[in-house]
């Protein structure tokens, strides 16, 4: 007699069984966060190199600083606005800076302010100085497509979760994917996974 379990039929139906339980959205969105990792975001550390040193080397720094130490303690960040503040009077400039620079919530406050802040005569030239920077913060991942409470884009809720601060959370968090893929996706299937994941993140 021949064993069913080894004819071609038997073998075809389990090679069927296995691809529909296939992690597929688990795969692709692991793809999707290398990429968007190795192909966008390993750019952001040049980026934000590049706009800090315009911003330090600017008066822009002098214009802002104090107004940022403040925009922290209102904003219940009162410890980071005293370690700021520390640095700021040890001559760590570049370290501020980038703090700054890298703050969307910041960016966002500063866009409503009017002459009526900044002064007549100040305004103009603070203007024009945060305009530049603005031209390059832009381009930020972060600024692009991260969470911000100031931002209200729907689209954020989802982008974000594909953002990682390093190659290493990047890998972690690819490895986590294709796991939760492997125990969770293969048997909830593959909208229920998708929900799941557009809801955590």
């Amino acid at each position: 007699m021949t064993d069913q379990s080894t004819t071609p039929s038997a073998f075809r139906r389990k090679l069927q069984s296995w691809l529909r339980r296939l992690p597929v959205i688990s795969l692709i969105l692991s793809l999707l966060m290398s990429g968007v990792f190795w192909l966008w975001q390993w750019q952001d550390r040049e980026r934000i190199q590049d706009a800090t040193g315009w911003y330090t080397d600017s008066d822009l720094y002098a214009l802002e600083v104090e107004n940022y130490f403040s925009h922290l303690a209102q904003t219940r960040q009162a410890e980071k606005a005293q370690q700021l503040e520390e640095w700021h009077q040890q001559g760590k400039s570049a370290a501020v800076a980038m703090a700054l620079v890298t703050d969307r919530d910041f960016a966002y406050y500063l866009a409503t302010t009017t002459s009526d802040f900044w002064g007549g005569s100040v305004y103009p030239k603070w203007f024009a100085l945060r305009q530049q920077l603005n031209d390059m913060t832009r381009h930020f991942s972060a600024f692009k497509w991260g969470l911000s409470g100031a931002d209200k884009r729907p689209l954020t809720f989802f982008t974000h979760g594909f953002l990682n601060a390093n190659a290493w959370q990047c890998g972690v968090c690819v490895l986590m994917l294709v796991i939760s893929g492997v125990l969770v996706e293969a048997r909830s299937g593959a909208l229920s996974y998708l929900i799941l994941f557009v809801g955590g993140t």
